[in-house]
């Protein structure tokens, strides 16, 4: 892109208006251990600095530039691709590179910032003059998450300006027309339904950017605070105790037993509130997936409950659907996982798997698509376990819910609404159908594959 058609200073001010912006910053720095993080405008001849935290003292402040050849930036518009390097000197590729070596830093991360329109906007960079540990799965999420939340934001604030620019030049438009009487009774109709739609947008805009910023907010917390290092000294600590001083404990060998349990139901509380944010969060391209290949992936994982419980599973020709694989394995093993465990003791389990199309006028008035079209697919987890009282349908989808004490059933309160997320993700929708003592259908609404949706 050439910087001819580029408004700098306007770019600028719109990563500024991000909530949020220096705390995301503060957060890569925090969670990197890196001194100096940039988003950076990048564009064939120019690289921008349009909010910056420096505590390397590398000199860049809002509006301060680079000679764009000179950055690894430049490198990562031609690709799309991000970089990441923990250990210059270390690295096969980087070694003997100009740019390390120009502006002094050993550690270095940078992400792409791609638009909804395809086009690329610049980076998110951060770079420290000693070696840091970045090639983790925690960070590489950390800065998807975080560019893909500044693509949308910036998008959103585009949107948000051409509508006041629309919103202004309707108004004008009203002024002119109140100099003629007869013209503004034939255009005070049409003028007022313009603005309650417009409104409405404006509404909606508004609603997505406070989702956003609240997404934002929690995985911030949670990564930043980096609770399950913590979690996991206390269990260490808590085998040394059982290994070598049993005996000097006595009775409060029971006390160290329970303290390993909340560790442990805590470390999986805050791994599923984690897959729950990113699943929240995550509006990436989709492609077309094999739900059956989806299901066999999600019972190779499930192997060993499914022996424990003796589960007879049948499963129908399913369709293929638009949508992403990991999202969909999650949705439907967290199914599958709550049908074995929620099962009768007395009673061999059975599992079955169908799917039917259903046209949007015959869908149940409860259900509400995230995207409407004409035609879902659904599909139905049917079990014979304990089934729940109709009346809490609208609780088991919420984060934290549970019909059930953690002395009757293990779990965190969190698998049912990660299924709705991933199913609203989807442009669908889910709901149930259970009795007491009469096991539960769980019903997914997903669009057909011919029409168009994206996550």
């Amino acid at each position: 892109m050439s910087t001819v058609n580029v408004d700098f200073a306007k770019d600028i001010e719109r990563v500024n208006k991000i909530p949020l912006i220096t705390t995301l910053l503060d957060v890569v720095c925090q969670v990197t251990g890196m001194g100096f993080a940039a988003l950076a405008r990048v564009t064939e001849d120019r690289w921008i600095a349009c909010s910056v935290r420096d505590d390397i003292q590398f000199g860049l402040i809002p509006g301060g530039e680079l000679k764009v050849e000179t950055t690894i930036c430049n490198e990562i518009r031609d690709s799309h691709q991000a970089i990441v390097i923990d250990h210059v000197r270390e690295s096969d590729t980087f070694c003997k590179h100009p740019t390390p070596l120009m502006y002094g830093f050993q550690s270095y991360i940078s992400f792409p910032i791609i638009l909804k329109t395809g086009g690329f906007f610049g980076t998110l960079c951060a770079i420290d003059p000693r070696p840091a540990q970045l090639e983790n799965p925690k960070i590489i999420g950390m800065f998807r998450l975080f560019t893909d939340l500044i693509s949308f934001h910036l998008q959103q604030i585009e949107l948000l300006e051409q509508s006041q620019l629309e919103v202004a030049e309707k108004e004008l438009a009203r002024q002119q027309v109140e100099k003629s009487e007869s013209q503004y009774r034939n255009l005070s109709d049409t003028l007022e339904q313009q603005v309650q739609e417009r409104t409405r947008q404006l509404q909606e805009t508004i609603y997505d950017l406070q989702r956003s910023n609240a997404n934002l907010q929690q995985f911030a917390y949670i990564a930043s605070h980096d609770l399950q290092e913590p979690l996991r000294k206390i269990q260490s600590f808590g085998d040394l105790l059982q290994a070598q001083h049993a005996v000097e404990l006595g009775k409060g060998a029971d006390l160290v037993v329970r303290m390993q349990t909340a560790a442990r139901r805590m470390s999986g509380l805050i791994k599923d509130l984690l897959t729950f944010s990113r699943i929240s969060t995550r509006q990436e391209a989709t492609s077309s997936v094999p739900l059956n290949q989806v299901i066999n992936t999600a019972l190779q994982d499930l192997e060993i409950p499914i022996r424990e419980a003796g589960a007879h599973i049948e499963i129908d020709l399913l369709p293929v659907v638009h949508g992403d694989f990991g999202q969909l394995g999650q949705l439907f093993q967290n199914l599958l996982s709550n049908a074995l465990k929620f099962r009768q003791q007395d009673v061999p389990t059975h599992i079955q798997i169908r799917a039917q199309i259903t046209p949007a006028t015959a869908l149940p008035a409860s259900v509400k698509p995230a995207r409407k079209v004409a035609m879902y697919h659904r599909i139905e987890v049917t079990d014979n376990g304990i089934g729940f009282d109709s009346k809490y349908l609208d609780r088991v989808f919420q984060v934290f819910q549970r019909l059930h004490s953690r002395s009757e059933f293990s779990g965190t309160g969190i698998g049912l609404a990660i299924c709705e997320k991933v199913a609203i993700n989807h442009g669908g929708a889910i709901t149930a159908i259970s009795q007491p003592g009469l096991g539960a259908t769980f019903q997914v609404y997903l669009p057909t594959i011919d029409e168009p949706i994206s996550l």
